[in-house]
């Protein structure tokens, strides 16, 4: 049996959660076709890091340490990691669908001479093989792909495959290795963090999203308008439009922005592709508002509005005016 090996991220020195998420993701790909779990973490100082996932896995660690991982580069993580994973010659090398996953994964495909399958949602068996399911055309529509034989590099999305929140009878065993890998082309000169208060999308009990259907940044005065509406709400933003510059990227919701999980989520002029259902699919109740009926985001909503949300929402405000009288 070939073993399979996750590729374990770390924010600020800890775990990131996606981390844990690709661990039980790892765990059903072995229900299908077994094979020892080996998780590999890489930094500058991965010590703590890889004790406390192997307490928590119950999953032995590799802890890669190399002096030059302290910020990260794609051309490091491929060849660091393509110098520890080949020898081992694993059937499968999962790593968390993030920002720096997908960035580096497909290029550690090429140097292990494997295949790769991105943003993978969904796990099943057929006729026989393992079949892998990720959305593709902006999430209109669904592929399944079975791997192909030998080793297959696979980029799991965020909130696909939750964490196991049964402890381990026994926690994994940390090996500490040195590694001199060094990307020639180029180095991380540092991190500047957002100087916006990102806390209350994570404390929010109301998030009110706005996509690139609401046409312009000056509609979200009417997005502010609706999260007003609630106690205890924020307002929040698709990448697009974080990326137009409309929102502060401290408000993308996402695989590349924050994940969330409030009681209510109303989702405006979002088309609902997987990068972004990833980030708030786990919402207690979501509410989409879309002129497109055909929409994906509708595939996943509670309840859907299709209508211009700037005729919909300034009615709705003001019948809630009329029966609550706000």
């Amino acid at each position: 049996m070939k073993p399979i090996v996750i590729i374990a991220e770390l924010e600020s020195g800890t775990p990131h959660p996606a981390s844990f998420e690709a661990v039980s993701f790892a765990r059903a790909l072995a229900r299908l076709e077994p094979g020892p779990l080996r998780i590999i973490a890489f930094g500058a100082d991965v010590r703590n890091a890889a004790l406390e996932i192997a307490a928590k896995t119950g999953v032995d660690v590799s802890a890669l340490e190399n002096e030059h991982a302290a910020g990260y580069t794609a051309g490091l993580w491929k060849e660091a990691l393509a110098t520890s994973i080949a020898p081992l010659d694993p059937r499968f090398v999962v790593v968390p669908h993030t920002a720096r996953g997908y960035d580096f994964a497909p290029g550690l495909a090429v140097r292990l001479g494997a295949g790769c399958v991105t943003a993978v949602e969904a796990l099943q068996m057929d006729d026989g093989a393992i079949g892998l399911t990720r959305s593709a055309f902006g999430g209109k529509a669904l592929m399944h792909i079975v791997p192909p034989e030998g080793c297959t590099v696979l980029t799991v999305l965020p909130g696909a495959f939750p964490p196991e929140e049964a402890a381990p009878a026994a926690p994994g065993a940390v090996t500490i290795l040195r590694n001199n890998a060094r990307d020639a082309r180029s180095r991380a000169l540092g991190r500047t963090a957002s100087e916006v208060e990102t806390a209350s999308l994570n404390e929010a009990e109301v998030i009110v999203a706005a996509g690139r259907g609401i046409g312009k940044k000056e509609n979200l005065a009417l997005i502010r308008a609706l999260a007003a509406l609630f106690p205890r709400s924020a307002v929040a933003g698709s990448r697009a439009v974080c990326d137009a510059g409309w929102l502060e990227y401290a408000r993308q919701v996402g695989v590349t922005g924050k994940t969330v999980s409030p009681r209510l989520y109303i989702a405006c002029g979002i088309s609902g592709t997987a990068q972004h259902v990833a980030g708030m699919k786990n919402a207690q109740t979501i509410i989409a508002i879309n002129t497109d009926p055909g929409a994906p985001i509708f595939n996943i909503a509670h309840y859907g509005v299709a209508e211009d949300l700037t005729r919909f929402i300034p009615l709705f405000i003001e019948a809630c005016g009329k029966v609550y009288k706000v």
